[in-house]
């Protein structure tokens, strides 16, 4: 009985925070119009995928682990790859300033 409950937190947590992304990308502030389309489809894509595998959780699905796996990867490198080129570029100006 356990493991239902903690499939159903799972599937709660992935329901109601997937969306999350795309309000991210929506209120997103980029320069170009086209970084910012391209963000919200991605970002969108990863929301909708994150909605789907807490519905696999909810009814136990077995791939919902797996799914699970891979968006949160996708996310974490997508935001230490971010915030390594934002350290890169903000040193670069740095470098180049002086």
């Amino acid at each position: 009985m356990a493991t239902k409950a903690k499939n159903y937190r799972r599937g709660a947590t992935w329901v109601l925070l997937s969306p999350l992304l795309f309000v991210m990308a929506a209120i997103s502030t980029v320069e170009s119009l086209t970084t910012y389309y391209v963000q919200l489809v991605c970002f969108s894509i990863v929301s909708i995928a994150g909605v789907v595998t807490g519905v696999g959780f909810v009814f136990g699905w077995p791939w919902a682990n797996i799914s699970a796996k891979y968006i949160a990867g996708i996310v974490i490198v997508y935001f230490v790859c971010s915030w390594l080129l934002i350290a890169l570029f903000l040193a670069y100006e740095m470098i180049s300033g002086m």
